[in-house]
């Protein structure tokens, strides 16, 4: 995207289209993020008709978007996808009320419509970059916005339609759900056939942890697993100790995901033998491995000698405390042997 992308991809006509639809992004690479939304506003009545806003990382999920071209059917993805990954979203629902705010403003709407006839993509980042910026911890996006004239008839059935759909919980998810997955079933089959499945949990991090609507294949999550399941061909966290009642903090790939109505399955790969599948029903936020940050060792390498492994694990779990106190002992013996050394001489 450009920073400076000020070229309209439509010549709009509103005295014969009626409505105004646009579709803004603001990246933020410092974050690894952008803001998406689409709205329309009605030209005869300088009214917000709707809006829908996505907030994400997911850039699989930002080249999708993209490819739309049809605004009420880009408008349409972006809802349901929300619906489907984000019931709970704090800062979304945050920059909702924002935007309402500056919607609700009849000056900043009829600005916004001027400038999309003037041609003017500027002004109409100026009415929005400050409010988008604060949401994202007060840093300077790069913007891109695109605006066309739709029939106000048009607009308003596919809307209704939409809602009709949406409430009647007859829309199609696999279309519009980037981890939808036809063959579920299969690929379940085909992971359980490949690995042997141990239990797990995700590591939940509410602040900086990554929405697990927005985890895809390849990321590498860091899981908790029982002692009993940890096998030494696993990559983990916190070698000397096992934490989280004895549960030690794994390194997972994710290998296969698929979304539903009612939870996120995903399953990682803990090793080239070893699968976890979890199945979440909440909108979590979860620990994302970072080998800059987090570490890890390989456990293979106390595994090539047996005795330097019962070595490791005795020092291990050895309690500091102790050799300290058994070696003032050993000194203070060592001591007194030698005074009465020397008096009996």
């Amino acid at each position: 995207m450009s920073e400076n992308n000020l070229i309209s991809d439509n010549n709009l006509v509103l005295d014969e289209t009626e409505v105004l639809a646009v579709r803004f992004i603001a990246e933020y690479p410092d974050l690894n993020q952008y803001i998406y939304f689409v709205f329309f506003i009605d030209k005869l009545t300088i009214n917000l008709i709707n809006k829908a806003v996505l907030v994400s990382d997911n850039y699989e999920l930002f080249e999708v978007l993209n490819k739309y071209d049809n605004y009420l059917e880009l408008y349409k993805y972006i809802e349901v996808y929300n619906n489907l990954n984000y019931k709970v979203n704090i800062a979304l629902d945050k920059l909702n009320s924002d935007l309402d705010t500056i919607f609700s403003n009849r000056t900043n709407v009829v600005h916004t419509t001027m400038a999309a006839i003037n041609d003017d993509i500027i002004s109409i980042i100026d009415i929005f970059s400050d409010t988008l910026n604060v949401s994202m911890d007060y840093n300077i996006g790069i913007y891109d916005v695109n605006y066309k004239g739709l029939d106000i008839d048009k607009v308003t059935e596919f809307l209704q339609d939409f809602k009709r759909e949406f409430e009647g919980s007859s829309i199609d998810i696999s279309q519009y759900n980037l981890d939808s997955n036809k063959d579920e079933a299969n690929n379940e089959e085909s992971i359980t056939s490949k690995y042997k499945i141990v239990d797990g949990d995700f590591v939940v991090a509410p602040i900086l942890g990554r929405a697990i609507a927005d985890i895809k294949i390849g990321d590498k999550i860091i899981v908790k697993v029982d002692y009993t399941s940890f096998y030494p061909s696993m990559t983990y966290l916190d070698v000397n100790s096992k934490k989280n009642n004895n549960k030690y903090l794994v390194v997972g790939e994710v290998i296969d995901k698929t979304v539903n109505e009612n939870s996120t399955k995903i399953s990682l790969a803990l090793s080239d033998e070893h699968c976890v599948i979890i199945e979440e029903t909440q909108p979590i936020r979860v620990k994302v491995f970072n080998p800059q940050k987090d570490n890890y060792i390989t456990p293979n390498f106390y595994q090539e000698n047996s005795k330097e492994e019962q070595i490791y694990r005795m020092l291990s779990h050895f309690n500091v405390l102790k050799f300290l106190l058994y070696g003032l002992g050993f000194i203070s013996l060592f001591v007194l042997v030698y005074i009465l050394y020397v008096i009996i001489l």
